[in-house]
């Protein structure tokens, strides 16, 4: 969330990338998205170990926050582009390319662990007889990261530097990862229990 909240900021105040071109940016990840999903779920399906693409996923992810900041050393080391668009004429410079990069990272790494993590509720709940609440639980866990994630991140960059704020990010990304890797592993060592009969 804070990735998707900060990256326009970043752009816009940073670069003085237009509107226009931001929108092209943030659709970057979501055409990536789409074009591999289908793909990673079907992969994920036939090979299993579903909580291995979830922690590559999220590895992944980080990577693609943490090149965010390397926008500011491609602006004015990689030659410009202009495109007109509308009558308009868009100036494209190395900030821009990078940060659609990044994104376009983003947009493979969700493409891999979305398709597995929301598996992996849907069995949860299957096991209990209670499919929407493991989905309500896995959306309430996202709103945890969702709530702090903008404001922690967003402190750092007011106090130390926007740059700062993606790598913090990143950082958190890395060390959630290694903490479910531990999990999960710990919980598929386990035996697994019946599921209850239903009254239970």
């Amino acid at each position: 969330m804070a990735v998707i909240i900060f990256v326009p900021i970043y752009a816009r105040t940073g670069f003085g990338i237009s509107a226009f071109a931001i929108g092209w940016i943030m659709a970057g990840g979501k055409l990536t998205k789409a074009l591999t999903q289908g793909f990673f779920g079907t992969l994920t399906d036939r090979w299993g170990h579903r909580h291995y693409f979830v922690a590559l996923g999220a590895l992944l992810y980080a990577v693609g926050t943490a090149a965010i900041p390397l926008a500011a050393l491609a602006e004015g080391r990689i030659a410009p582009i202009e495109v007109s668009v509308f009558g308009d004429t868009q100036r494209l410079g190395g900030a821009f390319f990078t940060l659609f990069g990044a994104y376009s990272v983003l947009g493979i790494a969700d493409s891999i662990r979305l398709p597995a993590s929301m598996s992996l509720f849907v069995d949860e709940g299957e096991r209990y007889d209670s499919v929407a609440s493991a989905m309500s639980l896995r959306s309430i866990s996202w709103k945890v990261g969702q709530v702090l994630g903008p404001v922690l991140v967003g402190s750092t960059m007011d106090a130390i530097s926007t740059e700062a704020g993606f790598l913090l990010a990143a950082g958190f990304i890395i060390v959630s990862t290694v903490g479910f890797v531990f999990t999960s592993r710990r919980a598929y060592a386990e035996p697994r229990s019946s599921r209850p009969a239903p009254g239970d």
